[in-house]
């Protein structure tokens, strides 16, 4: 057994050794095939370009229009409504009576308070008169205790004149507050009294309505607090415009729900000033600001005063404020709002690197900061970014670093830039 095996296993050793040899040779022709196989394939992708300048941004916000003065009117005096002279819907003017209360208690008061104030008035004057005369007749005539107790009586006389004249003055005041005025012109909004009721000082009795002159409160989020400024000018857009009448139909600066406050976009101004007004827009101007955010929403309160009050802007109505803020910042740049690529860790935009010679272009991935956004660009920072140069708009989903690209559509056009609403 042992001779046979010392027989024929010299015969295969040449054979086995034959074996290694060509699967090593395989191997190495396999590794050798991988290292020459080329990389991705060339994409195909349309460009635009990079370049310096500002962004015009249009912010949104929800608010809500106000009268410019609302009051509850309520009885200045105690006692029992005689006249009640409005109704609700009547329009008032300043200072026109609204209403009067009994006033024959408090007219008697004060008629009682002049009566005892002339009386009074009447022995201040004689005892004036009389120290006068024993101060002009000298002590030689007169003795210096007598002359000294009429000047007392006639100081004590007087400061109680001034006492009943106070009080005369209270009555008088206290009569007036019968008789109720509109503090200002509007349109009576609630009556709540009428002639027979017993009121007491502070029961309300009428609400009005200043319906023609309104203001409009906007809460904002504080992000945009450092763009606001009194005299700013904005627009207040009417609830429930058409899409077609807010703008150019384009997409918006941000995603989410429509009416979702802080929303922000770039539309196109209309071209007829007039009717845009009338029909869904009003130009306005920051009056107030209030720098202080509120602990539950944290945001800032605006008051914006509009230029004129179209028909449907009434108060009450919920409004869209419109500001439109221009954006910039030290190197930073306007690309393409299509060449970000939104990823996990990092935003980056595809810079095209064209080559020399005959080799073929290839795309750098580079990472951005996002300042801001409009409706065709987005302006964001980046040190291998510079005016000039072209990144990829379409194609760029999937490019990977280095990899060969074909420009087959090139975009060199400038954004048209939207102005500010004046």
């Amino acid at each position: 057994m042992d001779r046979q095996r010392k027989a024929w296993w010299p015969e295969l050793m040449p054979a086995l050794a034959g074996l290694v040899g060509c699967g090593l040779a395989g191997c190495g022709s396999a590794d050798a095939k991988d290292a020459k196989s080329p990389g991705p394939p060339s994409a195909r992708v349309a460009v635009g370009q990079v370049r310096e300048g500002a962004l015009h941004v249009r912010y949104r916000f929800l608010g809500d229009a106000a009268s410019l003065a609302e009051a509850d009117v309520a009885a200045g005096a105690s006692g029992e409504v005689k006249q009640v002279l409005v109704r609700e819907g009547d329009r008032v003017r300043k200072g026109q009576l609204l209403f009067q209360i009994d006033a024959s208690v408090a007219r008697a008061q004060l008629q009682a308070a002049e009566r005892a104030q002339a009386a009074l008035e009447v022995e201040r004057d004689r005892a004036t008169r009389e120290a006068k005369r024993r101060k002009q007749a000298g002590r030689e005539v007169v003795a210096e205790a007598e002359i000294d107790s009429a000047e007392t009586e006639a100081s004590s006389l007087i400061r109680r004149v001034e006492e009943l004249s106070a009080a005369a003055s209270e009555r008088r005041a206290q009569l007036g507050r019968h008789r109720v005025r509109a503090p200002f012109g509007g349109v009576v909004a609630v009556r709540s009294i009428d002639p027979g009721d017993w009121v007491e000082p502070g029961s309300p009795a009428l609400r009005l309505v200043d319906d023609e002159n309104v203001q409009v409160f906007v809460d904002v989020h504080r992000e945009f607090a450092p763009f606001v400024k009194r005299g700013m000018p904005a627009a207040i857009r009417r609830p429930g415009a058409s899409p077609a009448r807010e703008g150019d139909g384009s997409k918006r600066a941000d995603t989410g729900e429509r009416d979702k406050a802080g929303e922000h976009d770039d539309a196109s101004e209309r071209s007829n000033a007039s009717e845009h007004d009338s029909r869904d827009e009003v130009r306005a101007v920051v009056r107030g600001v209030v720098r202080a955010l509120d602990r539950d929403s944290r945001t800032l309160r605006l008051r914006l005063e509009p230029a004129a009050r179209p028909t449907w802007l009434l108060a009450g109505t919920p409004v869209r404020a419109i500001f439109s803020v221009e954006r910039s910042a030290p190197g930073a740049v306007l690309v393409p709002r299509d060449a970000l690529v939104v990823g996990v860790a990092a935003s980056r935009v595809a810079r095209v690197v064209r080559a020399e010679d005959e080799q073929a272009d290839s795309a750098e991935l580079v990472s951005v900061d996002v300042i801001a956004r409009g409706e065709n660009e987005i302006l964001v920072k980046s040190e291998k970014l510079r005016a000039g140069d072209a990144v990829v708009v379409r194609g760029n989903e999937r490019l990977r670093p280095g990899q060969p690209v074909t420009v087959i559509e090139e975009h060199s056009e400038t954004p048209k830039q939207h102005s500010e609403p004046k």
